[in-house]
């Protein structure tokens, strides 16, 4: 995308608003986008029309270009592309090649019906250019990301619309164009999470987080078979929240191995400090990569008396993305004398072949085949033919979400092994099986 060029190295000026003093991001950190938005302006200021389309079109493959055609190659089967696009935006478009990677255009928006077939020429257009290129073919990967404004509106703020516009579309596989009015809710919705994942990591910082432990009941004699650790946020005031709604951020902006180190960490103390008790805890998908979570794993859990009791859930949502190296990790895991659980069971759709590969030691089936399965005949047959495979292959099967004594009787009649839920304890800010270890 747009290219930084000779960024200056001090503050610019700010206003109290937050925006830079007669000029926008573009116009500041990239200033030689200057005189293609003056070529643009003119465009604007000679026209008659009302409304126009600001779109930015961002070549996606140029590097692969490059390194397969060098230089001198790239430059002369890429000259063309400016006029390529511009006739299929018509004779009253404008097309500006501002970085080795994109070309910003502008032309008369009618509606938005019809702008988006000239964008459909576009697209014809610089496959067949590229096709048709004698000697050297190339296939042009692009997208592009548009937003409308009128004569009347800031071309720097436009610019900065149709960035947004186009950053979106190539974080979406599905398609090579966005428009800005399309996407601004989600930008809304982004703004948000970013406000979360700042607060989190804040929490994180300020050691402002706490293990919260919820048991799981063997189903024939009624004890507890082991904890489940559940990640809390101690708020300002000094109330005690569940971490859930931000765990999701902190996979999206990447800093869930952080909180898998310190809950692998907790989880180890505790075992350590008391022989008498078992707690599973949730590893990410994403740690799965992170090799120092493994060695650390090796470190703490060195104690075959304390691996033993480890349980490292995974979800099936997180196998289904990357099966192989699932496969791996569940085998170094299981090395070290821990049991591996997957979470969340039949949420995704692994197969019972994929199941058989990964060698688990426990199922835990997903609550929304649960909660209701003393009403659903469906659930019922569905959770009776996984506990039927399960039993085959020497699985043990825990049931989430058992929230009164109906769902329990169920499970207990169909042979689940394990059960978890608000039937039998909410989780606990505090350690139970420690006396007098209460919260406040």
């Amino acid at each position: 995308m747009l290219r930084n060029k000779n960024t200056k190295s001090t503050t610019p000026p700010v206003e109290s608003g937050g925006r830079f003093l007669n000029k926008t991001l573009w116009h500041y950190f990239n200033p030689s986008v200057n005189a293609s938005l003056e070529k643009i302006q003119q465009l604007v200021s000679k026209s008659k029309s009302e409304k126009y389309v600001l779109g930015i079109l961002h070549v996606q493959n140029m590097a692969s270009i490059i390194f397969s055609y060098g230089d001198e190659i790239s430059i002369s089967k890429t000259e063309g592309l400016e006029e390529v696009i511009k006739n299929g935006l018509g004779a009253h478009s404008k097309v500006v090649r501002v970085s080795v990677d994109d070309f910003l255009y502008i032309c008369p928006y009618a509606n938005e019906e019809e702008y988006m077939l000239s964008f459909e020429k576009v697209s014809k257009n610089i496959r067949n250019y590229g096709s048709n290129l004698e000697g050297t073919p190339i296939f042009f990967a692009f997208k592009a990301g548009a937003t409308i404004f009128s004569s009347n509106d800031p071309l720097g703020v436009a610019l900065d619309h149709a960035f947004i516009a186009l950053h979106e579309c190539c974080n979406t596989d599905s398609k090579s164009h966005c428009m800005f009015s399309q996407i601004s809710g989600k930008m809304i919705e982004y703004k948000e999470q970013m406000k979360m994942a700042a607060f989190f990591q804040n929490i994180m910082n300020n050691n402002r987080i706490q293990l919260a432990y919820q048991p799981v009941i063997n189903s024939k004699t009624g004890e507890i078979k082991s904890y489940e650790a559940l990640l809390r946020i101690i708020k300002d005031d000094g109330a005690i929240i569940t971490a859930g709604p931000y765990i999701a951020i902190a996979e999206q902006y990447g800093y869930i191995t952080q909180i898998d180190h310190y809950v692998l960490h907790a989880v180890a103390k505790e075992l350590q400090a008391c022989p008498d008790i078992s707690i599973g805890l949730n590893v990410s998908s994403l740690t799965i990569d992170d090799k120092t979570w493994l060695s650390e794993a090796r470190e703490l859990l060195k104690d075959p008396d304390v691996a033993k009791r480890v349980i490292v859930e995974i979800t099936e949502t997180g196998v289904q993305r990357q099966m192989a190296k699932i496969v791996e990790f569940v085998e170094a895991v299981q090395s070290l004398g821990c049991q591996v659980a997957i979470d969340d069971f039949g949420a995704g759709y692994t197969s019972f072949t994929q199941l058989k590969m990964l060698n688990v030691d426990i199922l835990k089936i997903d609550g929304v085949f649960i909660k209701d399965i003393h009403l659903n005949p469906d659930n019922q047959l569905f959770v009776k033919t996984l506990l039927e495979f399960a039993k085959a292959f020497g699985l043990k099967t825990v049931a989430e979400f058992v929230e009164n004594g109906e769902i329990a009787k169920v499970l207990i009649d169909l042979g689940v092994d394990y059960m978890q839920g608000y039937y039998f304890e909410k989780p606990l800010n505090y350690r139970p099986w420690i006396k007098d270890d209460r919260e406040g």
